[in-house]
C-alpha cells in the first residue's frame, strides 16, 4: 500500500496546509516561544520523511529550529486516510522565536519549509508586547 505523507503547520493551535505567505502570531517580549510547528505523517499516522527549515532570518531577535517536537495532527480534512490520523502525534520540528531584550513592536520572521523536494517561503508578522 503506497504511503500517503503530509506536511502540516501547526499555529496557534491549528492546522493549515500548504499555509499562506504570511501568518501573525503574539508573543511577550524577552520569552521564547515557539511560533511554528512541522510535521510530516504516512498513511499509517506515523512520522514519515522529514521537514527542513531553511533560510531563517528575524529583524529584531532571534530564532532556533528545535527537532524532534511533538506535532498534534490537525486540520479540516473531511474524508480520506488523512482523516484517521486527526489528533494523533508525530514528531517534528518547531521554529522558536525570541525578541532582544525589551524590544516591543513588530517583527518578521522569515523562512523556508521543504518537504519531499517541494518548498514554501512563509513570512510570519510577530507582535511583540
Amino acid at each position: 500500500m503506497k504511503a500517503f505523507s503530509s506536511l502540516i503547520v501547526l499555529f496557534l493551535a491549528a492546522s493549515i496546509l500548504f499555509p499562506t505567505p504570511t501568518l501573525a502570531k503574539v508573543v511577550r517580549s524577552g520569552v521564547p516561544t515557539i511560533v511554528a510547528r512541522f510535521g510530516s505523517w504516512n498513511y499509517y499516522c506515523q512520522q514519515a520523511g522529514f521537514v527542513t527549515i531553511s533560510k531563517l532570518s528575524v529583524d529584531h531577535g532571534t530564532v532556533q529550529i528545535r527537532k524532534r517536537v511533538p506535532v498534534k495532527i490537525g486540520g479540516k480534512v473531511a474524508r480520506g486516510s488523512a482523516y484517521g490520523c486527526v489528533g494523533k502525534t508525530v514528531k517534528g520540528v518547531a521554529i522558536v522565536y525570541t525578541s532582544n531584550r525589551g524590544y516591543r513592536g513588530k517583527d518578521k520572521v522569515r523562512f523556508r519549509v521543504t518537504f519531499e523536494r517541494k518548498w514554501n517561503d512563509i513570512v510570519l508578522d510577530v507582535n511583540v508586547k
